[in-house]
């Protein structure tokens, strides 16, 4: 799901005046131009606005193990096929920063000391992170202070559409990484109430699709 994901947004932000460099073929009638994201119960739309969490039975039992000091960049890592075709995606995804970042603004971080004090991140890095997201439309600068200058970084509608993508690797491991507690975390779907799962829907037939019946080229 969250490779589709990631070329639906592609298909709207990334290939906006031209195809997608990557066809997505249904089993049952051939190319698709669109896909919509709807919840399994209901099949209205699932979107960054209408979707709560919650902590989880196994939230608590969860141990975070420190990573290595040492981090590649996206540029000295193999670049591999799958990788150029969704590339700006990948830039996102591939960078921990960049996606923490994005993950904070989802929660309402906005200011640049309330990302150091969540993230625990260094202010060059932050520095150069909120920069790259803000030159490539995903955050949008506020000034809210003029001395000293200060900003607030704002979701875009770019970085709302592209919740999509974090929202299905996060339901995958909802469902695969869970420790003995059980899941740490608990998704419903605002408008109907029920426990979120969703489902694609291809633009050009209506049909849910899955794995079997996609395949890109």
């Amino acid at each position: 799901m969250w490779a589709l994901a990631i070329w639906q947004w592609e298909s709207k932000w990334v290939f906006r005046d031209s195809p997608h460099t990557v066809l997505l073929n249904h089993a049952d009638h051939g190319t698709v131009s669109d896909l919509h994201f709807v919840c399994a119960e209901c099949l209205a739309g699932v979107s960054f606005d209408n979707v709560a969490i919650t902590t989880g039975p196994g939230y608590e039992s969860l141990k975070l193990l420190p990573g290595s000091a040492e981090r590649k960049t996206r540029t000295s890592q193999k670049v591999t096929v799958e990788a150029e075709h969704f590339g700006r995606s990948m830039d996102i995804i591939g960078d921990r920063w960049s996606f923490l970042i994005i993950s904070a603004a989802y929660f309402g971080v906005a200011r640049f000391d309330e990302f150091q004090a969540q993230l625990n991140i260094s202010s060059n890095i932050l520095s150069d992170r909120l920069a790259n997201l803000s030159n490539h439309g995903m955050l949008a600068r506020n000034r809210y202070s003029e001395r000293p200058p200060r900003y607030e970084y704002i979701l875009t509608q770019k970085s709302l559409d592209f919740y999509q993508i974090p929202l299905m690797l996060a339901l995958w491991g909802d469902r695969w990484l869970t420790v003995p507690e059980g899941e740490l975390f608990v998704r419903h779907h605002i408008p109907c109430g029920h426990r979120l799962k969703v489902v694609a829907i291809c633009a050009e037939c209506s049909e849910p699709v899955s794995a079997a019946s996609m395949s890109f080229a």
